[in-house]
């Protein structure tokens, strides 16, 4: 045993421990804690994760070594140091043991041991003999200087890693790094400083606290320039005995005001945590939130439900997960995948909102830092087809009889557009009353070679309006179309469409048929399709060219093609034909037929 009273060393063989007794003189380190660019916990965050918060005096340090059981092998197989699958290995401790003064939060024994652990080596060692030699480094290495002070020290009762169960009367206190000399636990720790020795003690050693009714605790080592713990409202590096009682009884009053679940009380430790995460974010990015931006593109008029842009994170299902300012209710990003899905047909333009998750850790509590609901903004680009002259949101509401846009509010977003020659039409009014539709517009013969489509939620267009069959009152500057039957009703989800009329269009520009010469005549031999985008227009069809003989003929509204004559695949074997689709504005398309004969055995 290594034991060190008042600067006389004795050898022993077996752990080593320090024994700490009264007296000596006031000599502080000087060693620098903090890393650049660390960001100290807070003292909330470290006040609300412990179990145990107490002024304590030291008593005693000794060294013991711990098995690690690991049965977690996901993401190790492939570290060359990974010892397998439930492979016992070893690490060194430090325990020390406190005398306990008063206990700030929880409660307990007079003595308490708090255990720290070797982190050199992060699956342990295989002999407890290399453990042990690693406890006797951090015992060798370990500041002594603060060890007749008294102190706030904040532990845990229950083992930060599962893997180093604590035996009954046992709190985890942090953990030492041998080689770097690092820890995560003392005042010179870099980020987690869980021991704060008090300013002064007193000549006769006794602990600080009998004879100051309201010491000052260091919150960093003199010297430091890591700025002390960080979330204080001031630079100072030490706080009183008050203002840490006082934080304390903030932080379980606002414990106290949630549900009590553990749940609820991990949510206040997180809002510390990502708070911390946060501003260290700030920092690195020169002083703002490094926001992120994603963008998409899709096409205008598309069915409510269809996928504007993959999640921008991965998320989990029991999280929270909203769409925030701007066009947010165009959209919706349901969990588990959080895609985002248009909620109706957009019109062309671009639409900006905010995509904010958090997971179900600061749910509870709302504990999430408020720079995480602009975090990633969404940039969605939405395209017309081609030729298309304006697009707009029609929410029809009533007014009386009529139902529609009366000139004024949100039922048509920006009933205002300018055409291709820069002229500016204005929407006054889009209404149906009755049979009767009925849309005024300025100038009145703006709409001349037009079409109005009117698309649903699904995507389809239900209504198409021509300004070339309207019924036309120039005095009245507008135009009318009869009869429809309440084409749409207040509440309606739909938008409008401007586009020049469309005329048929074929499915293919060109078509290939085989026949046998023994077909017989007044037989279908094949169908031609073509359709015109305009909803309600019929399509006729005929053959305009490679017919002189008449040998084939295309039904008028189907477009199926009949043979008509006997084929003879020695006298020819093909035929190609030219037929011509006509919409009811006079608008044609034409495809191509081939008619290939073949042979058949006589």
């Amino acid at each position: 045993m290594f034991v060190l009273i008042l600067g006389v060393a004795l050898s022993a063989a077996c752990g080593e421990t320090v024994i700490i007794t009264p007296g000596g003189g006031d000599a502080l380190g000087s060693g620098v804690s903090g890393r650049p660019g660390s960001f100290p916990i807070s003292l909330e965050e470290i006040a609300v994760e412990a179990d145990v918060i107490a002024r304590v005096n030291l008593l005693g340090v000794s060294t013991s070594t711990d098995i690690w059981q690991m049965d977690d092998t996901e993401g190790f197989e492939d570290d060359p140091e990974y010892p397998g699958a439930d492979a016992a290995r070893y690490v060194g401790t430090l325990d020390y043991r406190f005398r306990v003064a008063e206990y700030l939060k929880g409660t307990g024994d007079i003595e308490v041991v708090a255990r720290v652990r070797d982190f050199s080596h992060y699956f342990g060692h295989p002999t407890s003999e290399q453990a042990q030699a690693n406890a006797n480094q951090m015992l060798a290495d370990r500041n002594g200087s603060w060890d007749r002070h008294e102190a706030i020290v904040f532990l845990q009762d229950r083992g930060r890693w599962t893997a180093y169960p604590l035996e009954s009367g046992e709190y985890e206190f942090g953990y030492a790094v041998t080689e770097s000399g690092e820890d995560g636990y003392t005042i010179t720790s870099p980020d987690r400083k869980k021991w704060l020795p008090a300013v002064s003690i007193s000549s006769s050693g006794r602990m600080s606290g009998q004879a100051h009714a309201n010491p000052s605790y260091y919150l960093d080592a003199p010297g430091s320039s890591s700025g002390g713990i960080s979330g204080q409202s001031d630079s100072a590096s030490t706080i009183t005995l008050t203002d840490i009682r006082a934080k304390i009884d903030a932080l379980e009053e606002e414990i106290a005001a949630g549900d009590g679940s553990q749940a609820f009380r991990d949510c206040v430790q997180y809002k510390y945590f990502w708070k911390r995460s946060t501003d260290r974010r700030i920092e690195k990015n020169g002083g703002t939130y490094p926001y992120r931006t994603y963008s998409g593109e899709i096409g205008s008029g598309l069915p409510a439900g269809t996928q504007a842009l993959a999640g921008p994170q991965l998320v989990e299902s029991s999280g929270d997960l909203t769409l925030r300012s701007g066009d947010a209710d165009l959209f919706t990003a349901p969990l588990p995948v959080g895609d985002i899905l248009t909620t109706r047909p957009l019109p062309a333009g671009e639409y900006r909102f905010f995509y904010f998750y958090r997971g179900p850790e600061v749910v509870p509590c709302n504990g999430h830092p408020i720079e995480w609901e602009t975090d990633d903004e969404v940039i969605l680009t939405v395209t017309a087809p081609e030729g298309t002259v304006h697009e707009a949101f029609f929410d029809p509401i009533s007014s009386g009889s009529a139902v529609g846009y009366f000139g004024t509010g949100d039922a048509l977003i920006n009933p205002s557009f300018e055409l291709g020659d820069g002229s500016e039409v204005t929407i006054e009014s889009l209404a149906h009353q009755g049979r009767r539709i009925t849309v005024k517009i300025s100038p009145y013969n703006s709409l001349e070679g037009l079409v109005m489509d009117f698309i649903a939620l699904d995507g389809t267009t239900t209504l198409t309006l021509k300004a070339g069959t309207a019924i036309h009152k120039s005095n009245e500057r507008t135009l009318a179309w009869l009869p429809y039957d309440a084409p749409w009703r207040e509440g309606d989800q739909l938008m409008l469409r401007l586009r020049p009329e469309a005329g048929p269009v074929f499915e293919q520009d060109s078509y290939s048929i085989e026949v046998p010469e023994s077909t017989s005549t007044w037989s279908y031999i094949g169908k031609v399709r073509a359709t015109d985008q305009d909803v309600g227009d019929a399509v006729g069809y005929r053959i305009i060219s490679g017919n002189a003989n008449r040998w084939f003929d295309v039904d008028l509204n189907y477009g199926d093609i009949l043979l008509m004559e006997k084929l003879d695949y020695e006298t020819r074997s093909s035929y190609e034909l030219t037929v011509e689709a006509r919409g009811q504005d006079g608008k044609t398309d034409t495809a191509t037929v081939t008619v290939n004969v073949t042979d058949v055995a006589e």
